[in-house]
């Protein structure tokens, strides 16, 4: 009793016994024994490892925001889980897209060209002549686009000019493309003058009396790009009207 209030734990006492008195005791029979001493055991006694703060006990009230927040936990899951699905479901009942691209230079004998991905999936080539007259060319497998796939076309292709069209008139008021008007013009001539492109093709420009546009390309210089002949022709009108023409 004397070495257990020494501080001697119960596993030295038990090899104690063993060694220098031949008895051998289980540990559980040598603590029950030991109940019956009086023994301070609250020196054996090794100290409890203070819980780290997220395992430390927590108050009611801790408790219950802890609830709380794991319901708002789940409630954002739930709310993410239904756009997700409201997401699937826009997406599945959209029907496909109408998709116009317009090629940077048009086929030949075409002032505009391009191709076009009906919404049904059917893909094609268009081209408008220089009436403004639309044609198709369709694959040869016999394939027809809906009366709806040729007005969503339509519709499309008019956004598609109109957004080009715009961006063009923002283009040509850089400053990198200029048109001069000529006092005097060659016979057949109505009106004519110089254009100095933005990529840097020079020639000149006319209208004859039947009221067709032409261009000469100066010696040298490269021909213009599709580009070049759009934002030409918006200079054009702006530079007409300031000298009275009408347009």
């Amino acid at each position: 009793m004397t070495k257990l209030n020494e501080g001697v734990s119960l596993s030295d006492v038990q090899k104690m016994l063993a060694q220098d008195y031949n008895i051998r005791m289980t540990y559980l029979e040598l603590r029950l024994l030991a109940d019956d001493l009086a023994v301070n055991w609250e020196k054996h006694d090794k100290p409890k490892p203070t819980p780290a703060p997220e395992e430390q006990a927590k108050t009611p009230e801790e408790d219950a925001e802890s609830f709380d927040d794991a319901e708002d936990l789940d409630d954002d899951e739930d709310f993410e889980e239904e756009a997700e699905a409201e997401e699937e479901e826009e997406e599945a009942a959209e029907p496909g897209a109408t998709k116009v691209t317009i090629d940077p230079a048009p086929r030949p004998g075409m002032i505009l060209s391009g191709m076009v991905r009906f919404a049904s999936g059917i893909r094609a080539g268009w081209m408008m002549n220089r009436m403004g007259q639309l044609s198709l060319d369709l694959p040869d497998d016999d394939t027809q686009p809906t009366q709806e796939d040729i007005q969503g076309f339509q519709e499309e292709l008019r956004r598609v000019m109109q957004r080009k069209d715009e961006e063009m008139r923002k283009a040509a008021n850089d400053g990198r493309t200029k048109v001069t008007i000529n006092p005097v013009v060659p016979a057949g001539v109505k009106i004519g003058g110089n254009v100095e492109f933005a990529s840097g093709a020079k020639g000149d420009w006319y209208i004859d009396n039947s009221g067709r546009m032409g261009f000469t390309p100066a010696e040298g210089s490269t021909n213009p790009t599709q580009e070049d002949v759009g934002m030409f022709q918006v200079v054009l009108q702006q530079e007409l009207r300031k000298h009275g023409y009408g347009v």
